[in-house]
């Protein structure tokens, strides 16, 4: 307002619905690391999962405010008074904050593996590039170039909504119980094959739970090794994966002596 910079007070409504979502992010954090009770036997990693698509939803919808204000700008400029160089300065300094929180956000998610976390660090980055748009609006405001700020808030604008699009997807993929990638279970059922006394591995379940996947799965043995050395073996199964699997956060495995895969078709 003193400085004449209608991106700059933008910036700085951005930046106070930020800070709303970070207090949704404490919550939400707090709550899905509580120890599993009996009404959420297997944990409250989903309250994170539904909170980055929450999250999701709402950057999709601060780039639909930036892309429709921009296009406004495009198409009806205005005369306005040219910014100070005081909000030059404001708007650099904004990137640097935005950038550091960035950083210091994403090693943290990435240490205790949030993905809740790390999305609102990749929405502290989106942040500091909408901090670069209003710069570089400021800087070409100052040289005469007025148009220029609404292009570059447009294309920052789709920018953020490609990020919200991919944290939502992913998130609602968990929700409804996507299975785990193929690739990882190529990985899985390679371990498991390598445990002493395991004839084959198969009818897999799997679903994700926040940070965590969940699985199901048979474990075929021989046919004359009693009950009791057949669960030794899936034990040890299960101790091999979840010693070589950082990711797995529950096992549920049931002893065979023939393929049920088979069976069935």
């Amino acid at each position: 307002v003193l400085f004449f910079s209608h991106a700059l007070i933008a910036d700085g409504i951005h930046s106070l619905s930020d800070l709303v979502t970070d207090f949704m992010v404490v919550v939400i954090v707090k709550i899905a690391h509580t120890e599993p009770d009996e009404e959420h036997p297997y944990g409250h990693e989903r309250f994170e999962t539904l909170g980055t698509v929450v999250l999701g939803c709402l950057l999709i919808a601060v780039a639909g405010a930036m892309a429709y204000d921009s296009s406004l700008n495009l198409l009806n400029p205005e005369d306005r008074n040219l910014p100070g160089w005081p909000a030059l300065l404001i708007a650099f300094l904004s990137i640097m904050v935005k950038e550091a929180i960035f950083r210091y956000t994403l090693a943290v998610g990435k240490r205790i593996k949030s993905d809740l976390l790390i999305a609102n660090a990749w929405h502290s980055r989106t942040d500091a590039y909408s901090s670069i748009v209003v710069f570089i609006g400021i800087g070409g405001s100052m040289l005469g170039i007025s148009w220029l700020d609404s292009l570059a808030a447009l294309a920052v604008a789709l920018f953020v909504a490609k990020i919200g699009w991919e944290l939502s997807w992913k998130s609602i993929r968990e929700l409804v119980d996507t299975a785990i990638a193929p690739e990882q279970l190529e990985a899985i059922t390679r371990s498991a094959m390598e445990v002493e006394g395991i004839e084959g591995v198969h009818s897999f379940k799997s679903r994700q739970m926040g940070p965590k996947m969940l699985l199901e799965m048979h474990l075929q043995v021989r046919p004359y090794l009693s009950v009791s050395e057949g669960h030794y073996i899936g034990d040890s199964v299960v101790a091999k994966l979840l010693r070589e699997f950082d990711s797995i956060g529950h096992i549920i495995f049931h002893i065979d002596t023939e393929n049920d895969d088979l069976q069935r078709s």
